[in-house]
């Protein structure tokens, strides 16, 4: 501007008028890093007068570690290439965290002397909004996700042992022969056992997505809960001629939440059930105790799976598989063992060859409070 209409104020004093009538943060820097002006917004968002700053290191007002970490390489490349850089950054301010849209543009001074003008704009409102945005898309996206991967379990994995079940009921409709009624019912009440299996898992994993984690910790015996576990098996485990080994301390006292722990142990024992052979062992053991978690050692002698499968294999649906005897299942069982520990903050992984059995290692608090 080469002149001020009536010469009522002066050039410089019309420019600190603009600058301290908008709620950006301008301020002007030299090369040393040292402020050589603020506007009033700039000295407010961290409550000192304009004097105050002016003559002040951007470290001393900002800290050294942000200084040194983003701020410094921005002013000096802003500098070199002579162009404008611009950054989004969250800053601690006394009047509370911030999100910040800024740019260093250099300028020539009279003096010939170079000089970085700073320009922020406080973008925290729509940073927030953003933020709530993708967390509601994200959203969406599980609950479509969940939605596809029910209509899936319900229509292929509970539907088809029930359509087994009717046609096995209509036989016994037409069958006179007692020998051939005696034949059908184990295989209709093993068939009904595996579904009622499959839906106590659909409606676990239907809970916990719907209603999220319930956690509830109290005082147990886990190697009273694995017994009891194998005792809900016991006709499987007798059928198809396994071992299954409770190498846990009889007197072993957990405070945790029950419900997971027998989630868990219920799934991974039905799934060894079903990819072992006849003679295989299956054994629950301490790999690792301290004071705060236990470590526990699940493994199978069983048919094993890739060690590509295996890493995978808490990711989500894998599919339904048939075991060693032709047994049925919905590929929930993993996922919700996985799911449900993550609610007490454990956590469990898989080791496993193809023909040479699984272990399993499940990581869980044994101190957990409410």
């Amino acid at each position: 501007m080469s002149y001020v209409k009536n010469n009522m104020v002066s050039e410089r004093s019309l420019y600190q008028i603009i600058a301290n009538s908008t709620s950006d943060f301008l301020s002007v820097i030299d090369a040393d890093y040292t402020y050589l002006a603020v506007n009033k917004a700039y000295s407010n968002g961290f409550g000192k007068a304009p004097e105050e700053i002016v003559g002040m290191k951007i470290h001393e007002l900002l800290g050294r570690e942000r200084f040194d970490m983003v701020l410094k390489d921005k002013i000096d490349r802003c500098l070199e290439v002579n162009q404008t850089v611009h950054f989004e950054e969250w800053f601690d301010l006394p009047n509370g965290t911030k999100y910040y849209s800024g740019s260093y543009t250099p300028m020539q001074t009279d003096c010939c002397n170079w000089v970085v003008v700073a320009n922020v704009h406080d973008m925290t409102k729509h940073k927030l909004l953003e933020e709530s945005l993708e967390g509601a898309v994200n959203n969406l996206q599980k609950v479509n996700s969940f939605k596809n991967k029910l209509f899936s379990i319900v229509s292929h994995d509970v539907k088809s042992p029930l359509g087994s079940i009717d046609n096995f009921l209509q036989l016994l409709g037409n069958t006179e022969n007692d020998a051939d009624l005696k034949n059908m019912i184990p295989i209709i009440t093993d068939r009904l056992k595996t579904t009622r299996n499959m839906l106590d898992n659909l409606m676990d994993w239907t809970s916990s997505q719907i209603k999220g984690a319930n956690v509830v910790a109290e005082v147990f015996n886990l190697h009273d809960v694995f017994n009891g576990t194998i005792e809900l098996f016991k006709d499987r485990i007798y059928k198809k001629q396994l071992s299954v080994v409770n190498d846990l301390p009889q007197e072993m006292m957990i405070t945790t939440d029950k419900n997971v722990i027998q989630l868990v142990l219920r799934n991974l024992l039905s799934n060894a059930i079903k990819f072992s052979n006849p003679g295989d062992l299956i054994s629950l053991k301490i790999r690792k105790k301290t004071k705060n978690i236990v470590v526990l050692l699940f493994e199978d002698t069983g048919s094993g799976m890739s060690p590509e499968k295996a890493s995978s294999l808490f990711g989500g649906i894998v599919g339904s598989e048939t075991g060693t005897n032709g047994e049925k299942g919905s590929g929930l069982g993993m996922m919700l063992a996985a799911d449900a520990l993550a609610q007490i903050n454990g956590q469990i992984r898989a080791e496993s060859t193809l023909g040479k059995g699984t272990k399993f290692f499940i990581t869980a608090p044994i101190h957990l409070k409410q």
